[in-house]
Formats: structure tokens, sequence, C-alpha cells
């Protein structure tokens, strides 16, 4: 074979080369269907970050439990157990009143409800045997052995019978009254401890007289306090009851765990702002009522979420956001609360450093490929 006939054979084996790679290259871009295949929308993301709420609130620290002790009945003190500052628990006898009269006075009702008790077994006696002596003389006079007149007169005495025994009867439920109330004056004239804590205040000595709903001692309860703060109209919703929160107070290196009591559902009318309650722990006794003590909303709920109001769609009253997971676009549902006019707190549905989609275009929708620029 001569050199031009080779030379021409291997340009042909070289044009055949190539064009079966340019067929391959042009069947890679096909479908096995011979649809093209799906292209990936490019989007813009961000990630999830989180903002810190730096916002201090500080409030006094109140009672939670606190009693004023008053006597039900006037009467002299006769004993003060207690002083100011003296622990006592639920209760403890703190003040005694002289019980002399009232004493007397039980005695007495005691004796008339007895000699009553007796009047009602007697008369209900002679109740009886009236009408027994009724009920003879009525069957005799129907036979004639005796006069209507005899019948008359029994009658007469059984209707007398009924009477005083109805008359004893009617005073049996005053007479009881009356030992009731005696008793209770008796009872009364001991005055006890409503609650455990410590006395604050003792306005009654021996040898004064009581007034009924006049004070005497101021009782609180320091086991545990409250402090009270105000929560602004934007941040309330971070606050939740039964969340842990840190308390601090100037002047007292000890940090004071505290749990949230109670979101008053009314704002303050003055502002707008809502009076929230964090009940503390002050088995210690370090806490006194009107220490200005302070909370962290970080302390509360950590970091918030924040997301671009552009990235939030929204479906059947239902908030939505795209998340980027292995170049997949997922549709999640997430619950946020307006934050301002561009911006949203996320909730719940996203954590931080998930990939989300600013503005989302109508081509995208859950399980579409995307190319992140």
């Amino acid at each position: 074979m001569s050199k031009g006939m080779i030379n021409r054979l291997l340009a042909i084996t070289l044009l055949s080369s190539t064009l079966a790679l340019i067929v391959t290259g042009c069947a890679a871009k096909t479908t096995s269907s011979g649809n093209p295949a799906p292209t990936a929308i490019p989007v813009k993301v961000m990630k999830v970050g989180s903002t810190t709420n730096d916002a201090n609130l500080s409030g006094k620290i109140i009672v939670d439990q606190q009693a004023k002790v008053f006597s039900k009945v006037a009467g002299k003190v006769t004993e003060v157990n207690v002083k100011e500052g003296s622990l006592v628990k639920k209760g403890d006898l703190l003040v005694q009143l002289d019980t002399f009269d009232s004493g007397n006075k039980v005695i007495q009702t005691q004796s008339s409800l007895e000699t009553l008790k007796q009047t009602i077994v007697q008369t209900k006696i002679a109740l009886d045997y009236a009408q027994t002596n009724y009920d003879r003389t009525k069957a005799l006079a129907e036979s004639g052995v005796v006069p209507q007149s005899d019948l008359d007169a029994v009658n007469t005495k059984l209707k007398t019978a009924e009477a005083a025994y109805e008359q004893a009867k009617a005073g049996l439920p005053g007479a009881e009254a009356s030992l009731a109330l005696a008793q209770s004056a008796v009872q009364d004239a001991s005055i006890y401890s409503p609650l455990n804590g410590t006395v604050t205040e003792k306005l009654i000595n021996p040898g004064e007289m009581a007034s009924p709903g006049v004070s005497m001692l101021t009782i609180v309860n320091m086991q545990e306090v409250l402090l009270q703060v105000s929560v602004p109209q934007d941040k309330v919703f971070q606050v939740k009851p039964g969340t842990p929160v840190e308390v601090f107070v100037d002047g007292i290196d000890q940090k004071f765990n505290g749990t949230i009591d109670l979101i008053s559902p009314v704002s303050d009318s003055t502002n707008n702002t809502f009076p929230v309650k964090i009940r503390i722990d002050n088995t210690s006794a370090v806490l006194r009522v009107g220490m200005i003590a302070r909370i962290s909303l970080d302390s509360m709920n950590g970091k918030i979420s924040e997301l671009p109001k552009s990235s939030i769609v929204e479906q059947d009253q239902k908030y939505y956001v795209y998340k980027v997971d292995n170049d997949v676009a997922r549709l999640v549902q997430v619950e946020v609360k307006e934050k301002d006019s561009n911006w949203n707190y996320v909730i719940n549905g996203v954590a931080n450093n998930d990939e989300i989609v600013i503005n989302p275009g109508s081509q995208l929708t859950d399980g579409v490929k995307v190319q992140i620029n």
C-alpha cells in the first residue's frame, strides 16, 4: 500500500472518532425518554443565624404569700406568743384572748339546751298519755258509756299537750344555735397562724383589747418570693410559663434560679408592657422584699433566630420557607413572630446554620433541584 493511501485511511478514522464523541456528548444531555434533562434553578440563600436579645429587665422582689392576722371577736388579749422576726408554722397559736365570759356563756347555753331537751322528753310523754286517754274515751263515748262532755274535756287536754310539745321542739334549733355561737366565740379567742412564715409586724400586746377585723400581726412566707418585671410587647411572646430563668441582684454575688410563674394577659395601663412574675426559691433567706433584681431574656430562651420576610412563603394562612438540603429545595413549615417591617423572629421550624432561600420565585417548588449562586 502506498504512503498516500495510508494517510487517507488515518484521516477517515480520526473523523469517525470525532463524530462519535460529538454524538455521545449530545446524548448525555437527554434523558432515556428523549426529553431534555431538568436544569437546576439558581437561588440565593442565607444561613439561619441568631440574634442576641440583650434585653435586661429589672423589677422588685415582692411577697408571694402574706397574711394579716386579726380576731373575729372582741376580747382582752391574755397572751401574744410571737414577736417581730419570729418564725411560725401554720397552726401555731399566736394570740390568746380571755375566754372567761365566753366560757361561762357556753356553760349557760349547754345547761339551757339540756333543760330544753328534758322538757321535750317530758312533753312527749304527756302527749302520748293524752293521746292514749283520748283514744280510750272516744271509744267509750261512741259506745254510750261516757257522755260527750267527757270526750270534749279529754280532747282539750290532748290539744294542750300537743301545743306544749310543739313549743318545746320549736325552741331546740335556737338553743343549739346559741350553744354553737358560744362555742365558736371560745374557739375564735385562740388565734392561729394561717401559714408558714415570719412575723414582720406586731401591733398587739397582752392586756390590750382586740377588735374584730383589726390587724394584730403580719406574717409573710419568704421560702419563695416573686420578682415582678415589665416585659415590652415585642418581647412578651418569648416568655412562657414554666420557663427557667436566671435572676441577679446587685450587691449579692449569687445567681438565683427562677421560673416564669405568671404572664398577665393585660398590659400596664400606663405603658405598653406586660407584668410578668418570676417565682424564686429563697430557702437561703438571702432575698428580701423590695430588693431590685434583674433578668436577661437570653437566660430564658437563649438566642432568637431571625429571617427576612422576603424568605417567608404564606399558604393557607400558614408560613413556610424553602430549606436547601443536598441541592434540593424543601418546603418547611415555620412558626414566626414579627420583629419589624423587614424581619421575623422564627420560633419553630428551622435551626441555626440551615440554608434558606431568599426571595423564592414562583418556579420554586418542594423537591426541585437548585443551584446556589
